[in-house]
């Protein structure tokens, strides 16, 4: 489940672009006092992502235009957990109803409305999902010299390159997609294994659109976070991986989903 809130600039000022960390924030208070109030001390995953703040004016040094007062734009927060969203929504309501602010950091926003949106339709055939905010993925050691993958020095972890094979990027993906959906729905391995080979191999088709660097704050420091941008094609689907890409939707793909990476769109 997705939910989209309008949002209206009450001043100028420029796009922070280190702004996830501080959206990541404004939604963990907003649990307070909720039954997802643990999430901002859960370790792993948090099954939430949200998109970047839309529409973005580009200037022609290429940078984001400034914010506007009056100026409207939206933001996007999905989630496989529908209570979750339903709890943002009625947390929300109360914020429209004091005409409180929304603020992330030096952005400041009046909320003009906010909707509840079903999860986009995963389809038997002809699917294109596109990442609409960079997919951050390390591989271990353990599965890059799998597929021969000899970095300059013995890594714990890399980030893919488009000069590796895309199987490499498939294998960790794959991973990680199946990691958070056992969690989620609390599934014992045994069974989990029949499902498993139902779902393998998952991803069929990409078109790769170009590497992201992101500097976030994490846990208070500054890193440098490498993202990708790619399409994913599906020719055709079975009902359990249409059920996995349903989840991955909205649970996002990769890691760091909580900051806003890895939120993905069905075209």
């Amino acid at each position: 489940m997705r939910l989209l809130l309008k949002l209206k600039a009450l001043k100028d000022f420029a796009y922070d672009e280190k702004y996830h960390h501080k959206i990541q924030g404004f939604i963990y208070r907003l649990t307070q006092g909720t039954p997802y109030e643990f999430l901002h001390s859960k370790k792993k995953y948090k099954f939430f992502c949200f998109s970047n703040i839309f529409p973005l004016k580009i200037g022609k040094n290429k940078k984001v235009c400034p914010f506007r007062r009056g100026d409207i734009k939206y933001l996007l927060i999905s989630s496989p957990d529908a209570g979750f969203i339903k709890t943002l929504h009625k947390k929300l309501e109360e914020k429209i109803a004091n005409n409180d602010e929304i603020k992330f950091g030096e952005m400041l926003f009046g909320l003009e409305g906010m909707k509840m949106l079903n999860t986009p339709i995963i389809k038997k055939k002809g699917v294109v999902i596109r990442t609409e905010t960079p997919i951050v993925l390390r591989i271990p050691r353990r599965i890059y010299k799998k597929f021969k993958v000899n970095p300059p020095k013995p890594y714990t972890y890399i980030f893919w390159r488009k000069e590796y094979p895309i199987e490499l990027f498939f294998e960790g993906l794959t991973k990680n997609l199946l990691g958070k959906y056992r969690e989620f729905h609390k599934i014992d391995k045994e069974k989990f294994a029949s499902f498993e080979k139902e779902v393998l191999p998952l991803f069929q088709r990409v078109k790769f659109i170009k590497t992201v660097s992101n500097k976030v704050i994490i846990n208070g420091k500054e890193q440098l976070v490498i993202g990708l941008l790619f399409d994913f094609y599906f020719d055709f689907l079975n009902e359990k991986q249409r059920k996995i890409l349903k989840f991955a939707v909205d649970a996002g793909f990769g890691e760091r989903n909580s900051y806003g990476f890895g939120f993905v769109n069905v075209k």
